[in-house]
């Protein structure tokens, strides 16, 4: 009878030992697949603002360019979403420049626009919807107010 007791007590040994050898695997296959999602959605996400950064920083170059062409009076706003990740935006000299966080450290986005730019406003731009109003001040100059 003893040996009966024995032998039932053995398997649920067996039992537990294989669960717990199941779930050591299921863990160990989970956690580095979690990172790697978890790392390559932090990629994206960097990526992607890297892509928008580009398209403001054209789109605000390329209007500048075309209020500085209509000549003095002239003026827009223009509405753009500055990334998350974007430390600053800069307009100054002739330069339209975002600033923004990277796998390696800080990146610039640039462009260089035809006029001399005079800005007020930037300073206080954070990431999220932005209005500026682009208005040519002379045939050298366009004024960037962040509205």
């Amino acid at each position: 009878m003893n040996d009966v007791k024995c032998t039932a007590s053995v398997k649920k040994g067996q039992v537990s030992l294989e669960f717990a050898v199941i779930i050591g695997l299921i863990i160990t296959i989970l956690i580095p697949a979690l990172v790697f999602l978890t790392y390559s959605s932090y990629e994206n996400k960097l990526d992607y603002a890297s892509a928008q950064s580009t398209v403001v920083v054209s789109r605000l170059a390329n209007e500048i360019n075309m209020i500085g062409l209509s000549g003095p009076g002239s003026a827009m706003y223009v509405d753009v979403r500055i990334p998350q990740y974007v430390e600053y935006l800069n307009i100054t000299g002739r330069e339209v420049t975002i600033r923004l966080m990277t796998y390696a450290g800080y990146s610039d986005v640039f462009r260089i626009t035809r006029y001399n730019l005079v800005c007020s406003g930037t300073e206080r731009v954070m990431p999220g919807d932005v209005r500026f109003r682009i208005e040519a001040i002379n045939s050298t100059h366009v004024n960037v107010t962040v509205v």
